[in-house]
């Protein structure tokens, strides 16, 4: 995983309405930020036209260009730099805030979903390959960057706490339907109903972000001080179990998961986000955005997923 960064310091943004701006979003689709080399990448790389003379002479069975296993894996490698290079979107570059200075050497990394990100395209986004990978701060030291270590050990380490709430479509009972993956034949109905009780589990599973204040009750000031030079905030995705959204509970009634139910509602758990849909930001999202861009001059989104998003708020900054 190659992560291309943010900056020109010489040429610092000016704040605006007191918020420095988002420079830079990069849309990294989770199916392009690694391929496992041992679920056919390989064999991909390896797929290069092969003489009819050749063929011929292994009496039609396939053919590798390579001599052995490690060389079609570092081919394979290889190959993952040049998608990567190749699909991830630039959506925004003030300032040509990317590629980063050589100036940039401390950057803090914001967000639950860089401790869990999603390296392939699945209908469950954090299934992998059984293969090594590299997580976003390891990229990002290889690359020579001092990375946040306070940070990532919150992220890492962060205990959701259990929590209820209370939602205007649940007042009276709702019947949520889980199913099995694939729309197999297997159903069970739940019944919700205020008030919403969300489990520690259901919550570190939600799309909610960890409150800003716990930054402050954590004591993270000072490291963010330290790596100060960047801010890089990873957006996760959000994967097909979360499809269920608050304005269409009689259009799709259904989740993958009966386990799924309340992680997935925890996203409506706001009253501003009553009846947004799962691929609007969420206000602890928001509220993490509005943070890091008061904080740091230089701030990169990284949106982790293959999913289309509706995020005008990454205009206003």
């Amino acid at each position: 995983l190659h992560i291309y960064g943010e900056i020109n310091r010489e040429e610092k943004m000016k704040r605006t309405k007191s918020k420095s701006k988002v420079t830079s979003v990069l849309l990294a689709s989770s199916l392009a930020c690694i391929l496992s080399v041992d679920f056919g990448l390989p064999s991909l790389a390896a797929s290069a036209a092969v003489p009819n003379s050749d063929m011929e002479a292994a009496a039609g069975r396939y053919v590798s260009d390579y001599a052995s296993v490690e060389e079609a894996h570092e081919a394979g490698r290889k190959l993952n730099v040049q998608i990567m290079e190749e699909s991830i979107t630039m959506l925004k570059n003030e300032e040509q805030t990317l590629p980063l200075g050589k100036d940039i050497k401390n950057i803090s990394v914001f967000g639950k979903h860089s401790v869990d990100f999603s390296y392939i395209s699945r209908s469950n986004p954090r299934q992998t390959m059984d293969t090594e990978y590299l997580s976003l701060q390891d990229s990002l030291k290889e690359a020579g960057y001092n990375v946040n270590p306070i940070l990532e050990d919150f992220y890492r380490h962060y205990e959701y706490k259990a929590f209820e709430f209370n939602h205007p479509e649940f007042e009276t009972p709702k019947e949520l339907i889980a199913m099995k993956a694939n729309n197999s034949p297997y159903t069970k109905s739940r019944t919700i109903q205020n008030p919403i009780q969300v489990s520690s589990d259901q919550h570190k599973k939600s799309v909610l972000q960890p409150d800003i204040d716990e930054f402050e009750d954590y004591n993270l000031s000072s490291s963010m001080d330290r790596y100060s030079d960047a801010a890089v905030i990873v957006l996760g995705n959000r994967g097909s179990s979360n499809f269920l959204y608050s304005r269409g509970w009689n259009d799709s009634p259904t989740i993958n998961s009966e386990n799924d139910i309340e992680a997935t509602l925890a996203t409506y758990s706001d009253p501003s986000d009553y009846y947004n849909h799962i691929f609007q930001l969420t206000k602890s999202e928001r509220d993490m955005i509005e943070y890091v861009s008061e904080r740091f001059d230089n701030v990169v989104v990284l949106i982790n997923s293959a999913e289309s998003w509706d995020i005008p708020e990454l205009k206003e900054y």
